[in-house]
């Protein structure tokens, strides 16, 4: 077995280059090639920019399109995505949005990026970006000439697993994609067991019960918990709040208005509308503390 210290940084470099092919979406070249071992070799790469993929999530499912792929003469479904072509290092967010504008209608008021990897790393240098969109909102959608015939629909989450299943959805960067949903929706499940099991159902960040005075700043941390995990989770953060879980008297009001939005995050104190305020903290929620109570602790 070979170490990775024995491997020089480039173990393959080339000695010429020749571009064989180009057009306005991607080049290719043939490259003359020596290995560190003094081996030549010949290699073809294609060069194609960067695009972004969007996972449109609602409501426990997805927003997929099908449209029909040429190279491989069949209609697949897929998550959103692409690249602008006249604009190869655009913002991958703003691509992003105007690719699930143009593909589905939909805008988002919350894009989260998930992580970056190649597409076909073997003969390719194209790589892509993984964005989540949720708080969706309807529009029309405006599709290019190249685009004429692609469907747009919402499909839960098992029926997706069901279209992989049965061949119906077989685009690779789209499935993993998925995995990085996947694992990104655990990290924010764990997040939020922690707090259900250290913050009495309330959906506090912090490690201690709010029986030690635990600084509201952090009740507004549980809204970009329940954005992320839906309305599943939400409500069970409204039903621990709304429960007490044995808080003190003068918490639960800030915990409701957490709950319900009311409470501005990183004030303490309830927005207009909102059905309570939380005041100054007495103190901090103790020795485990999460980032907002430490910050807050500190600024006082």
């Amino acid at each position: 077995m070979i170490s990775d210290a024995s491997l020089p940084e480039h173990e393959l470099t080339a000695t010429s280059s020749t571009v064989v092919y180009q057009n306005r979406w991607m080049t290719v070249r043939e490259d003359k090639t020596v290995r560190h071992d003094g081996a030549e070799g010949l290699y073809g790469v294609v060069h194609k920019p960067d695009f972004s993929l969007v996972i449109p999530h609602e409501d426990g499912g997805f927003h997929l399109v099908e449209q029909y792929r040429y190279p491989v003469k069949a209609r697949y479904w897929e998550f959103p995505q692409g690249t602008w072509e006249d604009r190869p290092d655009a913002d991958p967010l703003d691509l992003a949005r105007g690719e699930l504008a143009e593909e589905t209608g939909l805008a988002a008021r919350t894009m989260t990026l998930l992580g970056h990897l190649f597409e076909a790393y073997g003969y390719c240098d194209q790589g892509f970006h993984v964005i989540l969109a949720t708080d969706l909102t309807r529009g029309e959608p405006h599709l290019d000439d190249e685009e004429a015939g692609l469907v747009s629909r919402w499909f839960s989450e098992a029926e997706v697993w069901q279209l992989i299943a049965e061949g119906r959805f077989k685009d690779a960067p789209s499935v993993a994609a998925l995995a990085l949903f996947a694992g990104h929706h655990r990290q924010l499940a764990g997040r939020a067991g922690d707090a259900r099991r250290y913050g009495r159902g309330a959906g506090l960040g912090c490690r201690r019960t709010v029986r030690r005075g635990c600084d509201p700043r952090c009740l507004g941390r549980q809204a970009a918990v329940r954005e992320g995990l839906g309305t599943h989770a939400a409500a069970d953060l409204r039903a621990g709040a709304a429960g007490g879980g044995g808080l003190h008297a003068d918490r639960r009001g800030a915990v409701r208005a957490a709950a319900s939005g009311a409470l501005t995050p990183g004030t303490g104190t309830a927005s207009p509308g909102g059905r309570a305020s939380a005041g100054r903290p007495r103190r901090s929620c103790g020795r485990i503390r999460c980032r907002s109570c430490t910050a807050a602790y500190r600024s006082r």
